[in-house]
């Protein structure tokens, strides 16, 4: 159905083609809310002077609420024409002649609702050009642009109210622990003067609108719960936040904070591990880790310095380390008490790019806030002279993990976009600059539990990951080849992430772009035949060490990725085996090439049946496949990495070898006259 517009307002609005310089007014939606099941909405102008008609149109939510009236506003006289038929719209047509001038702040119009659901919606000014507008007395429009200054949203939020009584439980989820229902994202929510041992835990996700913590009461959200409060949280009582092994509590407030109240947030440490945190409360000094080896990095130099005071202020959105030794505290939980962290926050940043170090232009930033941030959120979020890519420790791997902002899939070493709660991390400072800065908002927030990465598609995005795995600890380290239109084959800081070095007795893996820079995640351009591309390699600790494909995307399924070993002077076909090599820490990093390219599927079959590897008899068999008499390099690796046999073999026919032991072994054949290498698990049983 078509508005009802009232036909005289259509004649003046839509039937002149003169604009005056005069400015409409300017008006404005209420904002309130209500607990009753319908409410009224007020339209108030501004600068109404000799004004002679106007069009307006408002959308809503109508799974909320429904529009049942229009009124005009008791100092507006004339005549008023609405439509209110399309559930979420609203058109007011207005005219009055002569043209009517009211001083001050007048109510114009007036909305009636009723409420459909429990919940919010915005009101806003639609406006295609006509929907919205004004004329004068001389039937003239009206400027009104920029629109954002003359037409101004409002809101109505359909509450209810709920108290906690505790009659039952603890549990915040229990219906009978509430004089109404459990809170939802729509109620006020109100935990009175503790009367009673139980006071309300939080073990999953909960809502509420409008929270009030009253004297002597306590709000405990447990390592695995998460509350949002999407209104004011008032805190005169205690709110308590655990940490835990595998997870920590959440907490995100939408509104302002108040309150005469406290606010104590968990941090679990494991021992003899560096954990990388920052503080989610304002206030907290060096003291809350007491007997705890705590350190801060600084950017000119490269270095990390100890905390040796118990009372130096830990700055908000800032990171820190810190060890819990296990001849101290062990695995311990400490407690930030303060102010809980909410609304902006910002850091500056450095790059002494004539330092002599490698960490030029990292700096040490953190998550201010008792919740985890989304570095892919649109909003929130606030750079200036940053690299897209963000760095957190991986303690596991004794390396940093990367992810690459707007690169889906990007995230290296169990990285991706995720910022847990309070947790310290590295961002990097374009090397063209001097200066950067960062700041962060509650739009950026999101309650999330899991520290590793997501499963995420890979939207077509051409992509080559490979890792190495230590045999001497259980320390490894991955890179990351990504393709793209817009790549070039140097440094990029909006898609590509430098290497950051972990543990020194940890292996590194990185490439090397076309400026030489050493690279975590590389971008480069689309290639049509092959592609050629330095690995560099750092063992860490002399030994055994294996580099496999991690993931392969994008590319059609017979594209082969080759590893060039240059200190055994031998290429691996990754796509069906693994390389396990020898490394002496003296060796240079400059020991691998990767060859990346398309194949012939006939080609590829042909090799895969070129011989096959399996176990007999407690020895091992190789059977040829082809005619024609071919030699190879056997190594034979056990469950350790560690190689038990190394020899030249003959294929021809049936081949078989004796091992000297039992078990679950790996059997690599290297075939240099046909550049393939074939790699087998094998079960070795002696009698």
């Amino acid at each position: 159905m078509k508005p009802i517009i009232y036909p005289l307002l259509l004649i003046l609005i839509f039937n002149h083609e003169i604009t005056t310089a005069q400015d409409s007014p300017k008006i404005w939606l209420d904002q309130t809310e209500s607990y009753a099941s319908g409410t009224q909405i007020k339209i108030t102008a501004e600068n109404f002077n000799d004004i002679g008609s106007c069009n307006l149109r408002i959308l809503y939510d109508p799974t909320v609420m429904l529009a049942t009236s229009v009124q005009k506003g008791p100092q507006l006289y004339g005549s008023i024409a609405t439509n209110i038929s399309e559930p979420g719209k609203i058109v007011i047509g207005w005219f009055t002649y002569p043209s009517l001038s009211i001083p001050g702040t007048p109510v114009i119009f007036k909305i009636n609702f009723t409420r459909v659901n429990y919940g919010m919606s915005e009101l806003i000014f639609n406006d295609d050009g006509f929907s919205c507008a004004w004329s004068n007395g001389n039937f003239q429009y009206l400027n009104d642009l920029p629109t954002s200054d003359f037409y101004l949203p409002g809101s109505l939020a359909f509450l209810r109210q709920s108290t906690w009584t505790g009659n039952i439980s603890e549990d915040w989820f229990d219906q009978g622990n509430w004089t109404d229902n459990v809170p939802d994202a729509f109620t006020n929510t109100d935990i009175p003067s503790a009367k009673t041992l139980n006071q309300p835990t939080i073990n999953n996700e909960a809502f509420c609108y409008r929270l009030v913590l009253n004297a002597g009461s306590t709000l405990t959200i447990e390592n695995t719960g998460y509350l949002t409060s999407n209104g004011e949280l008032t805190n005169n009582g205690e709110l308590i936040i655990r940490s835990g092994l595998n997870s920590d509590g959440s907490f995100i407030d939408n509104g302002t904070i108040t309150g005469s109240g406290v606010f104590h947030v968990e941090r679990f440490l494991t021992e003899n591990k560096w954990h990388y945190i920052s503080s989610p409360v304002s206030g907290a000094v060096s003291g809350t880790f007491f007997d705890i080896y705590l350190m801060e990095f600084d950017e000119e130099t490269g270095t990390w310095h100890y905390i040796t005071g118990e009372d130096v202020p830990l700055i908000q959105m800032k990171g820190y380390g810190a060890w819990a030794d296990e001849d101290l505290t062990g695995s311990t939980t400490i407690t930030y008490t303060g102010m809980i962290n909410s609304g902006p926050y910002s850091m500056n940043l450095t790059n002494h790019q004539n330092a002599a170090h490698n960490s030029k232009g990292f700096n040490f930033t953190g998550n201010p806030y008792p919740s985890a941030l989304n570095w892919e959120s649109t909003q929130g979020w606030e750079t200036e002279h940053v690299d897209n890519a963000i760095y957190l420790w991986n303690s596991q791997n004794g390396q940093y993990g990367t992810y690459v902002k707007g690169i889906p899939q990007s995230g290296i070493n169990g990285v991706d976009s995720i910022i847990p709660a309070g947790q310290g991390f590295f961002v990097h400072v374009n090397t063209n600059y001097a200066n950067g800065s960062i700041i962060v908002n509650n739009k950026a927030r999101l309650h999330h539990s899991k520290p590793f990465m997501k499963n995420e598609p890979d939207n077509g995005i051409k992509m080559v990951k490979i890792g190495v795995q230590s045999q001497q600890n259980h320390f490894s380290d991955e890179t990351l080849i990504i393709f793209s239109e817009n790549a070039t084959n140097g440094y990029d800081p909006s898609a590509d992430a430098l290497k950051l070095f972990g543990l020194e007795e940890a292996p590194a893996l990185f490439s090397i772009d076309s400026e030489n820079n050493e690279m975590m995640v590389q971008s480069r351009e689309i290639f049509v035949e092959k592609e050629t591309i330095p690995i560099h390699f750092i063992p860490g600790k002399t030994g055994n060490y294996m580099i496999n494909l991690k993931h392969l995307a994008g590319f059609g399924e017979d594209f082969q990725v080759f590893l060039e070993d240059l200190q055994e002077e031998r290429i691996i076909q990754l796509n069906s085996a693994d390389h396990h090599f020898h490394s002496e820490i003296t060796d240079g990093a400059a020991r691998f090439v990767l060859h990346l390219t398309p194949n012939d599927p006939a080609s590829k079959q042909d090799r895969k049946e070129v011989a096959d590897i399996y176990a007999f008899n407690g020895e091992i068999v190789i059977k040829s496949n082809i005619p024609e008499a071919l030699s190879g390099l056997l190594k034979v690796f056990d469950i350790t990495g560690r190689n038990i046999l190394e020899k030249e073999v003959k294929i021809n026919g049936k081949t078989t070898i004796n091992i000297p032991q039992s078990g679950i072994l790996t059997a690599n054949l290297i075939i240099d006259q046909l550049n393939v290498s074939i790699n087998r698990k094998l079960i070795i049983f002696k009698l």
